[in-house]
């Protein structure tokens, strides 16, 4: 799960992208809806007057338009021309991927488009997205609560780099830890000889190297 600091970041950022981008370089409406990409995300309908006319969210950009958009028909239906109108597709990372709905319902809040059927409450919103900040019992996250802040920052701008929730990035961490051939928990085989078993073996492992380089030194090799 996103930090609060990182859903509200990417908000603002679909917010801009959707009032910045300008009619002309939006995607046309054409047969089969075919210049969409199966990608998922968040969507703005915006007509040649640079209004936005509406906002969604789907798993699937172009699954959602050939399946049939109620949205769409309303906007065709109050006399728009399919010419004047464009699609501005905003894809998301996975990072972000369960978390479509709060985006969707804090963008329709700020810009308020004319033809969602339903504008979400506001207090609604507010309370869904204040849950951010609340660790789901059992989740990873509880653990990223206890780490440095500093360590968090990184573990956040790295996650948001390559584009992964911090819980997977945090496993993966952990996993290397305990089984550096691990890249999941899944993956881990764990050491069970315990602590101080393997210390022991360490060092009689230093007491073989120490001994074994005497020995070299007595044949002659006193580099080693």
């Amino acid at each position: 799960m996103p930090s609060l600091k990182a859903l509200n970041q990417e908000i603002a950022r679909m917010q801009r992208l959707i009032r910045a981008t300008p009619f002309n370089r939006c995607l046309e409406i054409i047969p089969s809806f075919a210049n969409l990409t199966f990608q998922g995300g968040v969507y703005a309908i915006k007509s040649s007057e640079e209004e936005i006319l509406y906002i969604g969210k789907t798993g699937s950009f172009r699954t959602r338009f050939q399946g049939g958009h109620q949205g769409l028909v309303r906007i065709f239906l109050a006399g728009h021309r399919a010419e004047d109108i464009r699609i501005l597709p905003i894809s998301t990372t996975d990072r972000f991927a369960e978390d479509l709905l709060k985006l969707e319902r804090s963008l329709i809040v700020n810009i308020v488009p004319r033809y969602n059927k339903r504008i979400p409450d506001i207090l609604e919103v507010v309370k869904m997205i204040q849950l951010q900040a609340v660790p789901a019992s059992g989740n990873i996250q509880q653990l990223l609560q206890f780490l440095p802040e500093q360590i968090q920052q990184q573990l956040e701008a790295h996650a948001d780099h390559y584009g992964i929730p911090e819980q997977k990035l945090f496993e993966r961490a952990v996993a290397f830890f305990l089984d550096p051939d691990g890249t999941t928990f899944a993956d881990v085989e764990p050491d069970v000889r315990g602590i101080g078993v393997i210390s022991e073996e360490n060092q009689v492992l230093k007491a073989e190297n120490e001994s074994l380089k005497a020995r070299l030194r007595s044949l002659g090799a006193e580099d080693l």
